[in-house]
């Protein structure tokens, strides 16, 4: 009743911590299908409760789930609570934690169970008629490659605050040829002391 390729990996967990996180999540409202949505979400959520990974789409220009990708990897690390809440009827804001799908919960999804490769059920996304559609201007490449570098720019900052804040509050950090010049300390230059008059 899974993807054949899916099917040889039904039990992989190997008890590490992952989080599959599915990006531009807002291109998904795109999609001609709503089948190859629900062919997609079976397939990805089936792969993630196969290898023990929580599932989040996200999207940084509508600003979907951030929070939610920034608490379950808070929670991997770190061990913080709370997981974030699971949120599976919105398809195009999907939050599965890790340890809280099952196969019953999956077979919801879809009504038509795949019974062939995942490769003959969903189209190559580059043989389509033409480039997806892009919302803003002409430079949709760049604007996109913007959007997911102030992305990883803010998970980057939230998990330096973080872990500075609650790891390492008592260790005094010493400065590292690593550091960005602006955090490593300059060295004081002794001035040289005016005679008295």
């Amino acid at each position: 009743t899974m993807f054949p390729e899916l099917s040889a990996a039904a039990d992989c967990n190997l008890g590490i911590p992952m989080l599959v996180v599915g990006c531009k999540a807002d291109q998904l409202e795109h999609v001609e299908s709503s089948v190859d949505l629900e062919l997609v979400q079976y397939a990805l959520r089936t792969f993630c409760l196969a290898h023990g990974a929580g599932l989040v789409y996200c999207s940084t220009r509508s600003g979907s789930n951030l929070t939610a990708v920034s608490h379950a990897i808070h929670h991997m690390l770190w061990a913080t609570p709370p997981l974030p809440e699971p949120q599976v009827v919105e398809r195009y804001a999907l939050v599965v934690p890790s340890g809280w799908d099952s196969v019953h919960n999956i077979s919801i999804v879809t009504t038509d169970k795949p019974t062939q490769p995942l490769a003959a059920a969903i189209p190559d996304p580059a043989a389509a008629k033409g480039p997806a559609p892009t919302t803003g201007g002409g430079e949709g490449g760049a604007e996109e490659e913007a959007d997911d570098k102030a992305l990883l720019t803010e998970i980057q900052e939230a998990l330096a605050k973080d872990a500075t804040a609650t790891r390492f509050s008592s260790v005094s950090k010493k400065p590292s040829a690593l550091d960005a010049p602006a955090e490593r300390e300059a060295p004081v230059a002794s001035k040289p002391v005016a005679p008295a008059a």
